[in-house]
């Protein structure tokens, strides 16, 4: 646009010589008129670009002359001025950032300390402090989450130790009991043990068997029949089709239009319905038989509302990391 930066970046000379007029509480207030240093007040820089002498904070310019900021605020408050600073109230508030006001003025725009025992943190080690902080309540969720996930596997298995059943055990369990199926795989999901893939078959296993009735086998139909209907697909005489995916819904999203009907789906499911939750089944015709087959993945993700990122078993078998379950059926069209 024309214009030429001079001097941009301070060079050691220049830090020092600002460094010894700090000392000397010799500091410059007037603009900086091309000194190299204008790193100034609370760290930012100091525009003096066409004499305007505007300082660049995280978020927006503020302009030391009249104390007031150049644009609106980021962060909107109904109550005050979009120019307002420290929300009209600057002996309590601060706002290094420009975002919004904070009872901390040696946080940073994302509340962490700059300043420690009259130290300046650098940008990298509060990044550093701040992901062994995060990482440090990741752990303690995680331990609450693997705790409470063991106690809910024993009532389902009956109050019984699962911890030592051997895979052939797991598979009589599978064969004859759905909650204790649902009590097995918990435990596995909260220990990282066991397989990381299970497969259950209608008419085989009672966990498949209560999965695909009800409202679930309802949907799948429902939603097969719209689809089938979009390819022109000859009911009469039942060829064989392509294969459709389906989503199954069952936890709300941000579209309040969602929040009904996933109230319904909660209230009016059994407990494998409860357990598999949302999933994808795959259905077709084939043979005049109506084939689905649905997935499931058990995850960390899912367990915290989709807040958290997953832990794969391929990454080693640890605690809540993901296992995966596929449900088969087979009808005959009649």
């Amino acid at each position: 646009f024309g214009l030429k930066h001079n001097a941009y970046a301070p060079t050691r000379k220049d830090v020092k010589y600002q460094e010894q007029l700090v000392e000397k509480k010799e500091i410059i207030q007037a603009p900086s008129h091309g000194l190299k240093f204008k790193y100034k007040y609370n760290g930012k820089e100091l525009q003096d670009e066409l004499g305007l002498n505007l300082y660049a904070m995280d978020m927006r310019q503020y302009d030391p002359a009249i104390a007031r900021w150049t644009s609106i605020d980021p962060v909107i408050h109904y109550d005050y001025s979009t120019y307002n600073s420290f929300d009209n109230n600057p002996v309590f508030w601060a706002d290094p950032s420009g975002a919004d006001a904070s009872d901390c003025p040696t946080c940073d725009a994302f509340g962490r300390q700059t300043i420690e025992n009259g130290r300046y943190i650098p940008v990298l080690e509060r990044q550093k402090r701040a992901k062994e902080k995060r990482d440090n309540q990741q752990k303690i969720i995680d331990e609450v989450a693997v705790v409470a996930l063991k106690e809910t596997a024993k009532l389902y298995y009956n109050g019984d130790d699962i911890s030592n059943l051997t895979e052939s055990e797991k598979q009589k369990v599978f064969e004859t009991d759905e909650l204790g199926t649902i009590g097995i795989l918990l435990w596995e999901f909260a220990t990282g043990t066991g397989k990381e893939v299970r497969k259950f078959t209608v008419g085989k296993h009672p966990f498949a068997d209560r999965l695909l009735e009800g409202r679930v086998l309802g949907e799948i139909i429902y939603k097969f029949n719209l689809e089938a209907k979009k390819d022109n697909y000859d009911f009469s005489n039942l060829p064989d089709s392509k294969s459709y995916k389906i989503s199954l819904q069952f936890s709300p999203t941000a579209d309040p239009s969602t929040w009904l009907e996933s109230l319904s789906k909660h209230l009016n499911s059994n407990a494998s319905q409860f357990f598999v939750g949302g999933a994808i089944a795959t259905v077709n015709i084939k043979n005049q038989n109506i084939n689905i087959q649905i997935y499931n993945a058990t995850s960390r993700r899912s367990l915290m509302l989709h807040m958290a990122e997953n832990y794969e078993r391929r990454n080693g078998n640890r605690p809540l990391s993901t296992i995966k379950q596929y449900i088969y059926a087979r009808y005959k069209i009649n």
